[in-house]
C-alpha cells in the first residue's frame, strides 16, 4: 500500500519549518537595524509634518490677508460695485485700487502676484499691467477656464506655469469669489510662486543628509530639496521614510534619507548565530519525521478498515487514480453518508406510504382502527376523550387544467401546503385531532376527532378552509362532509357518505360544501324513467330529424332537476352510447363507417373527466352535431333520400290506415316493392314492417297515457283490426300488455 500520506506530512511540515526558522534568523539580525530605522522614521515624520504645517500657515496667512483687505476696504468695494457719483471718478477709483493692490502684494509673506477680475465688464486689474481685458492679459487662458467652469475652485491649485513677459514661472493659484453687496461681482486671483515656498523651507533642511519633496494633487512637484539623483522614482521608493498629506491643500510631502546614508545592515551579521540556527533546523527536521511517522498510524488503520470493507462489499473505494489516502477516506465517507441519507429518505417514504395505505384501508372498511391505535399513531395526550368525529373529503376543481399548468415540483409543493394548512387550522385547538392523507391525485380525505363541544362547527371549519384556499391558492376546492359519528368503527360509513355527496358535484356545482344531509333527502331515481326519452333522441338522430337537440336538452334538464350523481349520469350516458351504437349499426355501410370513425363519445368523456353538467351537455351536443354533419353529407349523396323522407312523413300521417303496406306505398310512390324495402332499410336502419309497428305502438302509448279510451278503441285508431294482433305487437315493443302499461303510467303519475 502507498504511504503518500506519510510523505505528504513530511513535505508539508519541512518547507514551512525551514522558512520560518530562516525568517526568524534574518529578523533577529535586522532587529537592531529596524530599531534605528524606526527612530529615524519618527524623527523624519515629525519634521515632514512641521514643514507641511509651515507651508499651510503661510498659505492660510496669504489667503486671510488678501480677503481681509478686499472685503474691508472701500476702494475695492467701489472697484467691484462701481459706486461713484460721476463717470469721471472711474479712472481715480481704478488708480486707487491698483495702488492698494500693489501695496498688498508687497506686504504678503510669500512672493506672490495678485489681480482682480470684474464680472460686469470682464475687466482685469493687476499692479504690474494696470487695467486690461481678458483677451490681452497674460493669464487670460486661466481666466477663460474659470469662466467656463460651473463652480469656482476653492482650494489651492496644482502647480502651473505662467508667462510674465518673457519669463516662465511656476505658481500655485488660489481663486476667491468677491461677494460684497449685490452678489458675486468677480474674483481675486492669488499666484504664489513655488520658488518662494522652496526658499522658505530650504533654510531649515540639510540637503546633504535628507531630501524633501512636495507634490501637488496631480502628482507634480511643487519643489524638491536634496541631491538631484534622489529624484529618481525607483531610488526614492527605497529611501523614503515618511510622507504626509495636507487636508488644507491636498498636497503630499515625502521625506527620506539620501542613498549614501543607508545603514550597513550586513555589518551586524554573526556567523556564530548562523551555525546555531542551522543546527536547530536539522534537529527540527528529525523531529518532524518522527512525529509524522507517529501521526500516520491512525491513517494506516483507517485505510486497512476501508480496504477490508471494500473487498467484502465490492466497493470501488481504493480505485482512486491518485492513490491519495485522504481522497480514498473522503470517497468512502461520502459514499456511506449518501447511502445513509438515501436509506433515511427511503424509510421516510415507506413510513408515509404505510400510513397512507393504512388510512385508505381503514376508510374502505378493510381494516379496523381503534381509538387507542389512533392515540399511539397521532401521539394524543392521555386526557383526550372522543366525543364526536367527522370525515371531510376535499377535491381540487378543474384538476386537469391545474395539472397541465404546473410542474411535478409545484404539484408536490401544493399537496404539502394543502395538507399543512388544514393541519395547522385544526391543531390550533387542543380539542381536535386530525389524520389526513391524499387518497387520489385530486382528493384529500381527513378524519377529525373532537374531544368536546366547540364553537367551531364542522361546516364552519370546512367553509373557513375553503375560503383560505380560494384566496391564497390558484385553484378552488369542493368539500363533502360525512355525517357526524361517535364511534371510530363508523368512519368507513362516513367516508362512503362523503363520496356519495361528492358525486353530486356534477349537478350541484363546484366550489361548494356538500354535506351528506344535503343529499340524503333525494329520492332514489329509477333509470327507467329516462329510457323513453333516450330512445326518442336516438331515433330522431338516426332518422336525421333535426329536433333531437331539444330532446337532449330536456334530458340534461331532468338530470339537473333530479340532482343525479356522477355514477348515475355515467350509467345513463353509457346506455345512451350503447343503444346509439346498435341503432347506427343497422344503417347502410356508409353511415356505419362515418359513425365509427374517430373516438367514441364515452371514451372522450372519460378522458376529459368533466366536473360540470353544462360542460358535459355542451360536449355531447357538439360531438353529436359533428357526427350529424358527416352523416348528412352521405344522405345528400343518396338520390332516394327525399323519396324515403316523403314515405316516412306519409307513414307518420296515415299510420292508422289498415291498408297501409309496402305494396300500397310502392304503388303510391311508383317504386318497386323489393327496391323500396331495400332502400328503406338502408336509410331508416330498420325494416318497413318494424318501423310501421314502432310508429303505431308509440301513438298507442300516448293514447293509453293521456286518454280513457279502451284498448279496443285504441286498436282501431292505430291501424290494427284485431286486439290480439295489437296486444302482441305492443308487448313485443314495450314488454308488457297495454292494460298493464296504462296501470304503470297511472301509478307513476300518482
Amino acid at each position: 500500500m502507498h504511504r503518500k500520506w506519510f510523505y505528504r506530512l513530511i513535505l508539508s511540515y519541512l518547507p514551512m519549518f525551514c522558512i520560518v526558522i530562516s525568517i526568524l534568523i534574518v529578523i533577529s539580525f535586522l532587529f537592531i537595524y529596524q530599531l534605528t530605522k524606526n527612530e529615524a522614521v519618527k524623527v523624519n515624520q515629525i519634521y515632514a509634518e512641521h514643514v507641511m504645517e509651515t507651508i499651510e500657515y503661510y498659505l492660510r496667512l496669504t489667503d486671510h490677508m488678501v480677503m481681509k483687505e478686499i472685503q474691508g476696504t472701500d476702494t475695492f468695494s467701489s472697484f467691484f460695485n462701481e459706486t461713484f457719483d460721476e463717470e469721471t471718478e472711474r479712472p481715480w477709483v481704478n488708480y486707487q485700487t491698483n495702488l492698494k493692490l500693489d501695496q498688498l502684494e508687497r506686504t504678503l509673506p510669500l512672493f506672490s502676484t495678485i489681480y482682480l477680475y470684474r464680472h460686469k465688464d470682464q475687466a482685469i486689474l493687476n499692479p504690474s499691467y494696470g487695467f486690461t481685458t481678458v483677451q490681452s492679459f497674460w493669464d487670460g487662458a486661466f481666466i477663460g477656464q474659470l469662466l467656463n467652469s460651473e463652480e469656482t475652485p476653492t482650494d489651492w491649485s496644482s502647480v502651473r506655469t505662467i508667462t510674465v513677459g518673457n519669463q516662465n514661472e511656476e505658481v500655485t493659484t488660489l481663486v476667491r469669489s468677491v461677494s460684497l453687496l449685490t452678489g458675486n461681482q468677480g474674483f481675486v486671483v492669488i499666484n504664489v510662486h513655488t520658488d518662494a515656498l522652496r526658499r522658505l523651507i530650504a533654510t531649515s533642511t540639510d540637503s546633504q543628509l535628507t531630501y524633501l519633496r512636495l507634490i501637488d494633487q496631480r502628482g507634480h512637484d511643487v519643489f524638491f530639496l536634496g541631491e538631484p539623483a534622489a529624484k529618481d522614482s525607483s531610488h526614492e521608493a527605497i529611501t523614503k521614510l515618511s510622507n504626509g498629506r495636507s487636508s488644507y491643500t491636498g498636497w503630499t510631502i515625502m521625506s527620506g534619507l539620501q542613498e549614501k546614508q543607508w545603514f550597513d545592515i550586513f555589518s551586524l551579521f554573526s556567523y556564530v548565530w548562523f551555525a546555531v540556527a542551522l543546527v536547530s533546523v536539522l534537529l527540527g527536521v528529525v523531529w518532524i519525521i518522527l512525529m509524522s511517522h507517529r501521526n500516520n498510524k491512525p491513517i494506516q488503520s483507517i485505510m486497512e478498515s476501508i480496504n477490508s470493507y471494500s473487498k467484502q462489499r465490492n466497493r470501488p473505494f481504493l480505485r482512486d487514480p491518485s492513490g491519495d489516502e485522504l481522497g480514498i477516506i473522503n470517497t468512502a465517507i461520502q459514499s456511506l453518508l449518501r447511502e445513509s441519507s438515501e436509506m433515511d429518505q427511503q424509510n421516510k417514504e415507506n413510513l408515509m406510504y404505510k400510513q397512507r395505505m393504512l388510512f385508505q384501508e381503514w376508510l374502505e372498511g378493510n381494516r379496523v382502527i381503534s381509538f387507542d391505535e389512533w392515540a399511539d399513531e397521532r401521539e394524543l395526550s392521555s386526557d383526550f376523550q372522543l366525543n364526536e368525529a367527522c370525515l371531510l373529503l376535499f377535491e381540487i376543481d378543474h384538476y386537469e387544467q391545474f395539472f397541465d399548468n404546473h410542474s411535478k415540483k409545484d404539484l408536490a409543493l401544493v399537496n404539502y401546503v394543502v395538507k399543512k394548512v388544514l393541519e395547522e387550522m385544526v391543531d390550533g385547538d387542543a380539542a381536535f385531532s386530525i389524520w389526513h392523507e391524499w387518497v387520489s391525485d385530486r382528493r384529500l380525505a381527513a378524519v377529525v376527532l373532537c374531544s368536546r363541544e366547540t364553537d367551531l362547527g364542522w361546516h364552519q371549519l370546512a367553509e373557513r378552509y375553503q375560503n383560505w384556499i380560494h384566496s391564497e391558492m390558484q385553484f378552488t376546492i369542493t368539500i363533502a362532509l360525512g355525517s357526524v359519528k361517535h364511534d371510530m368503527d363508523c368512519i368507513p360509513l362516513a367516508y362512503s357518505e362523503a363520496k356519495r355527496a361528492l358525486s353530486h358535484k356534477i349537478t350541484l356545482g363546484r366550489q361548494r360544501i356538500i354535506a351528506h344531509e344535503d343529499i340524503a333527502g333525494l329520492n332514489q331515481i329509477d333509470s327507467t324513467h329516462y329510457i323513453p326519452l333516450v330512445e326518442e333522441i336516438i331515433q330522431r338522430f338516426k332518422q336525421g330529424e333535426g329536433n333531437w337537440q331539444g330532446g337532449l336538452g330536456q334530458l340534461f334538464h331532468l338530470f339537473r332537476k333530479d340532482q343525479v350523481s356522477m355514477q348515475f349520469l355515467t350509467s345513463i350516458l353509457s346506455y345512451f352510447t350503447y343503444q346509439m351504437q346498435q341503432e347506427m349499426n343497422s344503417l347502410a355501410y356508409d353511415y356505419v363507417e362515418v359513425w365509427n370513425s374517430g373516438s367514441s363519445l364515452l371514451s372522450d368523456m372519460e378522458t376529459n373527466r368533466f366536473e360540470n353538467l353544462d360542460d358535459i351537455s355542451n360536449y355531447v351536443l357538439d360531438w353529436l352535431t359533428n357526427k350529424e354533419i358527416d352523416l348528412q353529407h352521405i344522405r345528400n349523396k343518396n338520390i332516394h333520400r327525399q323519396s324515403i323522407l316523403d314515405i316516412k312523413k306519409y307513414i307518420e300521417k296515415h299510420y292508422h290506415c289498415i291498408d297501409l303496406s309496402l305494396s300500397y306505398l310502392s304503388d303510391l310512390f311508383n317504386i318497386q316493392p323489393t327496391y323500396l324495402s331495400r332502400i328503406f332499410k338502408e336509410e331508416m336502419g330498420e325494416k318497413f314492417v318494424d318501423y310501421l309497428m314502432n310508429v303505431r305502438i308509440r301513438q298507442a302509448k300516448t293514447l293509453l297515457s293521456e286518454t280513457e279510451e279502451t284498448v279496443q278503441q285504441i286498436t282501431v285508431k292505430v291501424g290494427y283490426t284485431h286486439v290480439v294482433s295489437f296486444t302482441r305487437a305492443f308487448k313485443k315493443i314495450t314488454g308488457v300488455p297495454p292494460g298493464e302499461y296504462r296501470k304503470a303510467v297511472q301509478n307513476v303519475n300518482q
